[in-house]
Formats: structure tokens, sequence, C-alpha cells
């Protein structure tokens, strides 16, 4: 699809990471430094800056990472299209997400998407919500539906939906008659979370400092 240089630089940029570049691409790490080096060479360019956390993509490897990353979507459209028409819609595909989605929304949905594409396979797996973005930057799973502020490039949003997080309190409860409950209403108040809103709670206290 794209030469070795290109290949292994699309890789890097997406892991942001030499060593899981390297893993990805089942090679050893100095070929995709050597790789990275040479299409800096071509371009007279520097793609990527190192720090103690992995890799940075430059402005100019951010402009050739969306350039390379919209090629890369035409070709797989290409594949998706040509497969449709000849017949062969088909596969199996990992899927991480809650418990309580997978149970009480995901379930009836795959079974009408299974109606119309029989020979398409969910493996439904239940995961904690901070769990599932790691596992899909390690390629464990091929889906993920969870609560996140924040992805990663080498993870592509599908789809988004807000969803209001709800409070329920006793009826003598100090909060009872707030029509709205912050973050800063809730800090004198022991609280029992649903795993999936201690995940957005953490996120949100980090945000807020």
């Amino acid at each position: 699809m794209f030469s070795i240089e290109y290949k292994y630089f699309l890789q890097s940029a997406k892991d942001l990471s030499i060593r899981r570049a390297s893993i990805n691409l089942n090679v050893n790490s100095s070929a995709v430094v050597r790789q990275i080096k040479k299409l800096e060479y071509i371009l007279n360019t520097k793609l990527f800056v190192r720090n103690s956390r992995g890799l940075i993509l430059t402005s100019q490897g951010n402009i050739l990472y969306d350039f390379l990353i919209a090629q890369e979507e035409i070709i797989f459209d290409f594949k998706d299209r040509f497969n449709i028409e000849k017949g062969k819609i088909k596969g199996a595909f990992k899927v991480g997400m809650m418990e309580s989605i997978g149970t009480n929304i995901m379930s009836s949905a795959i079974q009408d998407f299974h109606k119309n594409y029989p020979d398409i396979k969910f493996d439904i797996l239940a995961k904690k919500p901070e769990s599932i973005v790691q596992e899909l930057i390690d390629q464990k799973i091929d889906l993920g539906i969870t609560f996140s502020h924040w992805l990663p490039k080498s993870i592509k949003k599908l789809y988004e939906k807000k969803f209001p997080i709800g409070i329920v309190t006793s009826t003598n409860h100090p909060l009872q008659f707030k029509s709205n409950i912050t973050i800063e209403d809730l800090k004198d108040f022991p609280l029992v979370l649903h795993t999936g809103a201690l995940t957005y709670f953490r996120q949100t206290q980090r945000e807020l400092g």
C-alpha cells in the first residue's frame, strides 16, 4: 500500500513509540529507526521529536500523518466496496465494552445486525472502561465502547454520544432539591459510583485539578 519508509513512519505515528511500532510491524526497532531517518532525509525535514514517554510528531510530521491517513482510508474504503460487490461481507471482530452496555444495549443490536450480515461474527468482551482504550492501542480488541475524554491518534473515533450522569439521593439528603449538581457540590459527601461513572469522575477531577 505504501513504500516501506512511509509504512514504518505511519505505524510509528499511530503508536507514538518505536518499540510498539516495531512489535506491530514485526521487525527490529533499529529497522524502524533506519526507515524514519531515511524518510526524513528524503523529505529534508524532521518528523518526530523524542522524549521520555516516546515520540511526538513535529508540525511537518503531523501534515504527513494526516495525508497518509486520508490515503489509507481511501484504500480501505475501496477494499470494503470491492468485497461488498463480490458478496464477501464476512469477518470476526472482538468488541470491548462495559458489561452493562453489552447486556442492556448491544445484545439486541448485534442480533439485528446478524440477520443482515450472518457471516460477520462478534466476540463481546466485558471490560473496565479505563482498560478499553489501552486494549485498542495494544490491538487486543477491534472495537471499543467506553467513556473517555482523550483518544490517541492511533485510535479512530467512529461515533460519539453524550450521556448525562444521574445522581440518586435519599428523600432527606441536603442535595435533593438542587436542579443541577456539580462536582464541587459532591466533594463533601460519600459516593457510591458505577465503575463507568467512576472513570468519568476521575477524569473530570484531573481536568479540574
